[in-house]
């Protein structure tokens, strides 16, 4: 389902990073938790509750790209802390979504966002590739050179 890429077969670990589509079935309960602990006051929360259930009900789209988005900041997150342990990380996105799917019985209301394959470099391999400076991907005060 990952087009045998070796990665995934000598890493000591591959998460495979899903969307939840269903995943406004759950903030109400979240919200709610989080006006009983008072981290939330309750005005805010129904005003969250009903503000969030507003903006995705009005389409699949929406839902959609909010999937990939929360998955996209936790995936990063967990990047971050298995580099944070000494652990290298390949971020993938060559394979097959719906044989992922198939092979480890994920449900339709997921959609798999990418896959990490998470474990100790190989000698030799840089553990990072090269990137764009921070001024070849940010702009101050600027609105280019997009």
């Amino acid at each position: 389902a990952a087009w045998n890429q070796p990665k995934v077969g000598a890493a000591a670990a591959t998460f495979i990073v899903l969307g939840d589509l269903g995943a406004l079935e759950k903030h109400p309960d979240l919200i709610g938790r989080a006006m009983r602990q008072g981290v939330v006051p309750e005005p805010v929360g129904t005003k969250m509750i009903k503000g969030t259930h507003d903006y995705y009900s009005v389409g699949k789209q929406r839902i959609h790209e909010e999937a990939i988005r929360s998955a996209s900041l936790a995936a990063m997150n967990l990047m971050l802390a298995a580099h944070a342990k000494g652990y290298g990380c390949g971020p993938m996105i060559g394979f097959e979504p719906e044989k992922v799917k198939a092979e480890f019985n994920i449900p339709d209301r997921y959609v798999v966002v990418l896959l990490i394959a998470v474990g100790y470099a190989l000698p030799g391999n840089p553990s990072r590739k090269p990137r764009l400076t921070v001024e070849e991907a940010l702009s101050f005060n600027t609105c280019g050179p997009f």
